[in-house]
């Protein structure tokens, strides 16, 4: 009897294998949900959405012909699709050419009010150019929400359906930080640590350190991360630059210098990193290894003298990666070193809720659904999103074993409420990193809506 429960617990994980790999992530599943919407007007009484999500595709395959034979079937008013249609893993080349056969099997799923699509981490700009993407989706009928809103019309009544483009909210507890140090845990994505107070701050001093050699580190100035945009601009060590280079988002610099002063992980580097200047904005900054005198002259010198220059915004940190990021004897010039606060999203949510005709339930569509408490405080009715995969991988008792959300893993499937808003989190239709699901199938979510 004790020989056999050996070879019974090998049966059941080899069973457990071949369950999660071979035939679990193959089945996608029609999830059908009731989801009563505040104000939502009488012809949108029972309208259906079908919303699909993270496909996490090369091209279409035995998946796509699920969903297309679930949307025949279910005949929605309308398909939502929040993001990460791509494959990750692709090349920017294949990337754009994946999202092209993608968007073009989408453009055959049938639906009165259309096909709603809304990026995700796989169609970031910075892998996918948003005017490749608009006539890839064009071409296939569907139509995109970047950081905007439409409105869908019966019998004289509206209902607002809002889209926002992927944002790095981060997951929650990055950062931990005191008067003068702060340090970065583990981070799949980007995240920042600002400077509190009001906006301001020309000079960041300190020292900083990168455990692996897989990690970015850096600093931010004129982050405008909740004060109306996403823009900043960035001095910063990355894996395929270890050196301080110049980087920004949201504006483009129209000349520079840069001298490739190496940054090796595992050692203390002192850094300075200067931005000034009305008519044009420019960033400096320069770093050595702790024990080394200062170099007199700038690692880099970079100049934005365009009418899209960044002219405000607040000093920060940056940090990114598997390893632990490290800042210490932080002193900045015109803020406090000691206030820090996480950096959120810009005010995206809000904007958009304020373009709504007046009475007119808003649907959001989002990759993440870290937008969660923004929708909730702008007032919108549902949140459809993705990302999270469910989990991926849950385990009996302990459930998602990762999210990658500031929600937390509490928030990997289904739905969930705060005041008039509902969220619902999309299991989505792929795999991200591994090719595998256990106790988290694949879905195609019908929503039909009634009256609360």
């Amino acid at each position: 009897m004790r020989r056999r429960w050996p070879l019974a617990l090998l049966a059941a994980l080899a069973g457990a294998v071949v369950w999660a790999a071979a035939i679990e992530p193959y089945h996608v599943g029609l999830h059908e949900l009731t989801v009563p919407l505040a104000g939502l007007p009488a012809p949108f009484e029972g309208y259906r959405i079908l919303h699909i999500s993270d496909f996490e595709s090369g091209t279409p395959g035995t998946r796509e012909s699920q969903v297309s034979a679930i949307a025949r079937r279910a005949r929605p008013d309308l398909v939502a699709v929040t993001g990460d249609l791509v494959d990750k893993d692709l090349s920017r080349s294949d990337r754009i050419a994946a999202f092209r056969r993608m968007a073009s099997w989408l453009g055959t799923l049938r639906a009165p009010d259309g096909v709603w699509f809304v990026q995700g981490h796989g169609e970031r700009n910075a892998w996918i150019d948003l005017e490749d993407m608009d006539a890839a989706l064009a071409g296939a009928g569907v139509r995109p929400l970047w950081d905007d809103l439409a409105v869908v019309r019966r019998g004289g009544a509206a209902l607002a359906v809002a889209g926002v483009k992927v944002r790095d909210y981060g997951a929650q507890g990055a950062w931990r930080h005191g008067s003068g140090w702060a340090r970065a845990g583990p981070t799949q994505r980007a995240h920042v640590l600002e400077l509190g107070g009001p906006p301001g701050g020309a000079e960041l001093r300190g020292r900083m350190r990168a455990s692996t050699e897989a990690d970015s580190i850096g600093v931010v100035a004129r982050s405008t991360l909740g004060e109306g945009g996403d823009r900043f601009y960035l001095a910063v060590r990355r894996p395929d630059q270890v050196f301080l280079a110049a980087s920004a988002r949201g504006t483009i610099y129209a000349r520079g210098e840069l001298r490739r002063s190496p940054v090796h992980a595992g050692r203390w580097h002192r850094f300075r990193v200067r931005v000034d200047g009305e008519t044009e904005a420019r960033l400096r900054g320069k770093v050595w290894p702790e024990g080394e005198p200062e170099p007199e002259a700038w690692s880099l010198d970079y100049v934005d003298e365009g009418p899209g220059r960044i002219p405000s915004g607040r000093l920060g940190l940056y940090a990114r990666g598997p390893g632990m990021k490290e800042f210490e004897d932080l002193e900045a010039d015109g803020a406090r070193a000691d206030a820090w606060r996480e950096a959120l999203p810009s005010d995206a949510v809000s904007a958009l809720a304020a373009k709504a005709p007046p009475g007119a339930p808003i649907l959001l569509l989002s990759h993440t659904p870290d937008v969660f408490p923004d929708a909730a405080r702008a007032g919108m009715g549902l949140v459809l999103a993705g990302h999270t995969q469910g989990g991926q991988v849950r385990l009996p008792f302990i459930g998602a074993l990762a999210t990658f959300t500031r929600l937390g893993r509490g928030y990997a499937q289904g739905v969930f409420a705060a005041g008039g808003t509902t969220l619902f989190v999309n299991r989505g239709v792929g795999t991200s990193r591994l090719p595998i699901r256990f106790l988290s199938p694949p879905e195609a979510a019908l929503i039909v809506l009634e009256g609360a």
